[in-house]
This record gives structure tokens, sequence and C-alpha cells, in this order.
């Protein structure tokens, strides 16, 4: 009996599956399981010195899968309305809860609880295997990606494909479990075999769970906007429509009346001429970043590296002489690409800003302006349009297929890199350091000074001033000073 390994055509994600010969056990899938993202070994043990598969009956695995299987293909995002980033999922339900609880600055009711305990249920494969004590093993969908997360190491691969992996190893579980079927296994066997148009019926069902709404409030909107959601399908797995998604992204952050307001702004923008922007998001694609890997740094690297590529794509596209670390206009670029801006006044929502693109609506920028919000100012402005511009060249397609709302469920590494990336396109690092070494101002004076000469928040050019090379020649004084400045 040899090994069956299953994985991603970028090795990231990696299932090693072999049978073992047990005569009571081989009906109940009896084999050695390995599981590695990358390098990292999640699900291993080791005998002797020797490392092997944990050994155990899978069809409990197969029962997670068929029982799961719309969940983990198509839920995006988690039940509540929370700020968090993808490395949250590295641990238990119990260290799920603590993490969003310290990083939201709330306390969670008995019945949030019980819905992050479901929504853990669905989505962690160490729940897959009572009776044995695993690592969790998260799996969630991010967009058109599949977010598999452990404690030690989080990756991203394409949904279609995480699809054919889940898929092989069910079928390989299943094959062991066939040929000694009973009336005991036959159910699940069966339950397998229907698993992608039982689980396309569920969703369809259940849509508004998809959208993390009630199904009062999923009604009221669909009427209040008069537009089907028109999501496709792809075998299992949902195509959300740009409307659907905007609604799941809103959800619980804004009133329905408001999200009525969201999706008629998005029905009412055409789509535009997308042929710049698109030849912008290739060339930054093409940069050799790994962007589907990550961990707690990475963002802000990918977010400063993308900046300065599409700083040096332009430059290479201009007839003038642009100096390296010149800061970009995102207002003046998003025009030229043909990304339509439109200003909204919504006092009371959290929101500063929503981007949508389909081949239905947009690119599309709505900003909130009210009296008080981030982009009633020009420098708040300024650096959220450099925000939203990263989603369009980067997140288009990839982890935010048609929606970003700002303010919103949005995960947090997404969001740590689309603002690094507006400071470094504002403002670059290089240049930061050169005003920095070039100052005897006061450090409040030279940050006072720096927002006004480029236009941005007195905190982003705080934090390109600490994340240059200027932190080499800071005074002790000084470096408390734009410490305290970038972290408070």
């Amino acid at each position: 009996m040899g090994t069956d390994t299953v994985q991603s055509k970028s090795h990231s994600v990696c299932f090693e599956l072999e049978q073992r010969p047990s005569r009571a056990l081989r009906k109940y899938g009896n084999g050695r399981l390995v599981i590695r993202l990358g390098d990292v070994p999640v699900w291993i043990t080791s005998q002797a010195g020797r490392t092997h598969g944990i050994e155990w009956t899978w069809k409990d695995l197969l029962s997670f899968f068929a029982s799961n299987w719309g969940w983990l293909l198509n839920e995006q995002g988690l039940p509540l309305p929370l700020e968090y980033s993808p490395d949250v999922f590295a641990g238990t339900a119990a260290d799920i809860w603590e993490s969003l609880a310290r990083k939201n600055k709330t306390e969670f009711t008995r019945e949030q609880k019980r819905l992050l305990r479901s929504f853990c249920m669905r989505h962690d494969l160490a729940e897959a295997a009572p009776g044995i004590v695993l690592p969790s093993l998260f799996m969630l969908r991010m967009g058109n990606l599949l977010l598999f997360s452990s404690a030690k190491k989080q990756v991203l691969i394409p949904v279609d494909e995480g699809y054919d992996i889940l898929s092989r190893v069910g079928d390989i579980i299943y094959n062991w479990m066939l040929p000694y079927a009973d009336e005991a296994t036959q159910p699940l066997l069966d339950a397998w075999r229907k698993r992608d148009q039982d689980a396309r019926d569920i969703i369809v069902r259940k849509e508004h769970l998809l959208a993390r709404m009630d199904r009062e409030n999923f009604d009221r909107l669909s009427a209040q906007v008069s537009h089907p959601w028109n999501n496709s399908w792809n075998g299992p797995v949902m195509r959300e429509s740009d409307m659907f998604a905007a609604a799941r992204m809103s959800a619980g952050f804004v009133p329905v009346v408001q999200q009525a307001d969201i999706l008629k702004a998005i029905k009412n923008c055409p789509a535009g001429d997308t042929r710049l922007i698109d030849k912008l998001s290739r060339h930054l694609s093409s940069s050799g970043l790994r962007l589907a890997e990550f961990d707690g740094n990475t963002a802000f690297s990918q977010g400063y590296a993308l900046a300065e590529t599409l700083r040096d794509c332009l430059r290479e596209d201009s007839d003038q002489a642009v100096p390296e670390a010149v800061p970009a206009d995102p207002e003046k670029l998003l025009i030229e690409c043909g990304v339509r801006i439109q200003e909204t006044e919504w006092p009371e929502s959290p929101l500063d800003a929503l981007s949508c693109w389909s081949k239905e609506h947009g690119p599309l920028i709505l900003l909130n302006v009210a009296a008080g919000k981030r982009c009633s100012h020009e420098y708040g402005r300024r650096f959220t349009l450099g925000h939203e511009l990263c989603h369009l060249l980067i997140d288009r397609g990839n982890a935010l297929d048609l929606v970003d709302v700002l303010g919103g469920g949005m995960p947090g590494f997404i969001e740590r890199r689309a603002n690094a990336f507006a400071a470094e396109l504002l403002l670059p690092k290089e240049l930061a350091a050169m005003e920095f070494r070039n100052s005897n101002e006061d450090c409040s004076e030279l940050l006072l000074r720096l927002r006004d000469k480029y236009r941005i928040p007195r905190k982003t050019v705080a934090s390109q001033i600490f994340n240059s090379s200027a932190q080499n020649i800071m005074t002790r004084e000084q470096h408390a000073f734009f410490s305290k400045e970038v972290h408070d």
C-alpha cells in the first residue's frame, strides 16, 4: 500500500495519505495522514525517532467534508461584524474568541460565542477527528482564494484548486472504504457522492447566512434594491455578484437602509474601460512577490514593494524624467485609469469608503465625506484613495474578488498591505528619511511641516519616517517620539 500525495501547484498545501492494513478498521478508512503547509508539518507524529502520518480512522474526515462542503467552499469572513486577520485562525476556538475580543475591544455574549463556536466547527479540520487531539487547521474562503491557517503558517491558494485538493483527498478515503461498505458506512459514502449538489442546495436555501444576515433583513434589503443577486455557480462553488459581496461585507456594520444606498450606487454605475488599470495590475502581479504567503510582517513589506514597483512602472511609461522617490497622486492616477470616484455623506456610518469592480459595474469608489470622517479632509481623502488603488490593482480577482469596504468586514492582513502601499505611494520611505536627515526641527514641527507639504495624515508621515533608514540615526528620545506617534 503506497502513499498518495495530493498537493497544490505551488506545493504550499500538501496531504499525504497511506492506507493501513487492519481487518477490523478498514471499513472506516483506517490509514495515516500527513498535512503540510509549505515546509511546515501541521499534522504529523513521530515514533522511535521517525516521523510518519497520524494513524486514525479517517471516515470522520470524510464525514466532516461531506457535512460542511458548502460552507468550506463558500462562507467568507466571520459570522459577526468584527475586524480580523487571517492569522487569528491560528489556534483553538477559545484562542480565536480571546484574540477577536482583544482586537475589537469587546466582550462576547453567550449567543455570539455560540455563533463563533459553530463557525469553528464548520471550518477547523481538527473537529473532524473526535477522540484524538489534533492541531487546529482552519480553511476559509477569501474572495477567489482559500485560506489554510495553522498555528505556524498560513497560505492562500485559488479556491478552485482547493476544491480539487479536498475532492481528491475525500475520494482516496472513499475508495479505501468502498470495498467494505455496510449498512453503517453506506450512508456516508452516498453523502460523499452527492456532496456537490447537496452543498449547492443548502447554500441556495441559506443564502442569507452567507451574507451574514438574518432572513428578514436579507429579504428587506432585496426588496429595497429591487435587483436580483445574480450569484453564479461553478459546481458547488458560488461566485458572488458585486451586489451580494457588498451586502455581505457591510452587514452588521451599517443598518439595512444604508446597505440599500450602497447597493443602489453600485447598481447605477455602469462598467467602464479598465484597460489601463488591467495593464498595471498585470505588471504588479508579475513582480515576483509571493502575495499568497504572509505572516505578521509581510503585509507591510508587500505593500511597500508594490508601491515601489508601481512607481517604476509609471516612470517607464512617462515621457518625462521622474525621480525614483517622487510621491504619486492617487486621485489623478485613478481618474486616468477610468475609475469613477463618487462622494456621499453617511454621518453615522463607520464606513470610510467602498470600492466595487465587476463586469457589470465600476470600477467605482464611494467616499464618505460626511463632516468628521477621514475623507472629509484632503489629507485623509488622498490616503484613502491610495489605499483603494491598492485593492483595485492587487486584490481584484484574488482576496477581494468584487468589493472592498473600508471600515467594514475586511481581513486585517489585506487592509495593512493596502495601508502600507498608500503610505509608500504618498511619501516614499527614502524621501522621508532624507527629510529627517536634513531637518534641524523639533520632531513635532517636522511632522506638521511634512504633513502639509505632502498633504497626508500626520500618522502616515510618522510611520514612514519610523520605518525608514532614519531610524538608524535617531536619538533615543526621537525613537520614543516616533514610536508613540505610530502605535498610539
